[in-house]
């Protein structure tokens, strides 16, 4: 007997349905290019599935707008009235985000799906722009999530989660009059240990690079580096911060080498963004710097393109495995109701000892 494979447009149909029934979205459903970005298919086999829901009675459409659940579909819900999504929130694409970040977010996927959750992952500036609370609310609406993961968030955008009530983690450092959770790195101890590790190996002079629209993730080191720098300064050490335009290497580089014709030029730079790194490395060396022993690099992040640098970069590296892990329990703590203050984190990342990082060359000044 010949068995016959479900259509593509059913399959996707019962699973839309499934979402609605379990209460993913509890009124108006998110748009159809989200849809058919999330369940992996095309836009003409998402509305054909979207047509067998409507013509169930499951959904109503409107001219111009998203689908709608139908207030019919209330009675039939489960009565589980938590959600089974975690959503993660960042004003950038996947394709857009770091290794390192990948990395933790696949790890954490995995902890989910052991535990019967799914991570949906929704990317725009709408929420990150001017007063975002409405366009949280609206979001929130749409996307039913027991918890929310806030991704390279301002102010504003974490206020207007914690304004409206909703289980939210931040991931970084949050300002410190937001009352949400927070998983985070270790800035602090990032900044202490490398300006440790450049004085220990004889640097003076140091600079930390960082990007001009700063974050409190960036302010944190940066505090952390000045603070550093006062409390050794008995021993002659001397330390400035060196702002830089995120999308104009050029302006890093002009920076870097006016650096170097200062009375006192830095031996050691730190760099908080692993890309201003990269131009480091262009400038010192297309400059006729020797790296390292004219001048020492360390990053305070990881980025794969480092596995091309020759020599091999210095590097503050994140275990994704355990933060992936302590923050599915924080998660985990945030959908029963039970997390506290206390169970916000900071992970202390460990140094990759590459080639960067050497004894300062004896200059003279």
């Amino acid at each position: 007997m010949r068995i016959l494979k479900q259509p593509l447009v059913v399959k996707v149909a019962e699973q839309l349905e499934s979402y609605i029934r379990k209460g993913e979205w509890t009124d108006w459903m998110p748009s159809e290019k989200h849809l058919a970005r999330d369940f992996g298919v095309s836009r003409t086999t998402l509305r054909q599935a979207l047509k067998l829901l409507r013509d169930e009675g499951i959904i109503e459409t409107h001219q111009g707008k998203n689908s709608r659940v139908a207030n019919r579909i209330e009675s039939l819900r489960n009565n589980s009235s938590v959600s089974h999504t975690v959503a993660m929130l960042s004003p950038v694409p996947m394709g857009r985000l770091r290794q390192h970040t990948l990395l933790w977010i696949d790890e954490l996927r995995s902890l989910l799906h052991e535990a019967d959750l799914s991570l949906q992952i929704q990317s725009g500036l709408s929420a990150f722009r001017g007063n975002p609370e409405p366009e949280v609310e609206k979001l929130t609406r749409q996307y039913r999530a027991s918890v929310w993961i806030l991704f390279w968030a301002q102010k504003a955008t974490q206020m207007a989660f914690s304004n409206l009530g909703i289980p939210t983690v931040v991931v970084g450092a949050a300002d410190a009059d937001v009352p949400l959770n927070t998983a985070s790195v270790d800035n602090r101890a990032i900044a202490f240990h490398a300006v440790g590790q450049f004085t220990a190996n004889g640097h003076k002079s140091l600079a930390l690079v960082t990007s001009r629209q700063s974050t409190p993730g960036n302010q944190i080191i940066e505090t952390g580096f000045m603070q550093s720098i006062a409390q050794k300064s008995p021993q002659g050490i001397r330390g400035q911060i060196v702002y830089a335009e995120d999308q104009e290497p050029e302006k890093l580089k002009r920076s870097l080498l006016v650096c170097m014709k200062q009375k006192h030029p830095p031996s050691g730079f730190l760099f908080i963004n692993p890309l201003h790194m990269l131009t480091a490395y262009n400038a010192f060396q297309g400059s006729g710097y020797v790296i390292p022993d004219d001048v020492s690099l360390v990053s305070a992040f990881a980025d794969q393109s480092f596995d091309y640098l020759t020599p091999k970069p210095a590097f503050y590296r994140m275990d994704p495995v355990s933060y992936a892990d302590k923050l599915f329990n924080l998660i985990h703590k945030l959908r029963e109701g039970i997390a506290t203050s206390t169970d916000s984190f900071e992970l202390i990342p460990d140094l990759i000892k590459g080639k960067s990082l050497a004894s300062a060359n004896k200059m003279v000044f």
